[in-house]
């Protein structure tokens, strides 16, 4: 599979009506700081959109399965 194929293989994954969510509203939905968020994506742990200077998070792609991770 080469790079593209991937690209759409994700985007037929996702729920394109999905509306991405900015950092105060994914920190919201995470129940965790803005810095704590901050903090998480750049460890790596939780990945993320980078459109021109925004960063947007995917409740499917990126929000849940950090909380996947995080289940004990």
């Amino acid at each position: 599979m080469n790079t593209n194929d991937n690209d759409t293989h994700a985007m037929k994954s996702m729920n394109i009506n999905e509306p991405l969510l900015n950092e105060k509203d994914a920190a919201h939905f995470l129940g965790i700081s803005r810095i704590t968020l901050l903090r998480k994506r750049k460890k790596g742990e939780i990945n993320y959109f980078r459109i021109g200077v925004r960063v947007l998070y995917s409740k499917e792609k990126h929000l849940f399965p950090f909380l996947v991770k995080c289940e004990k």
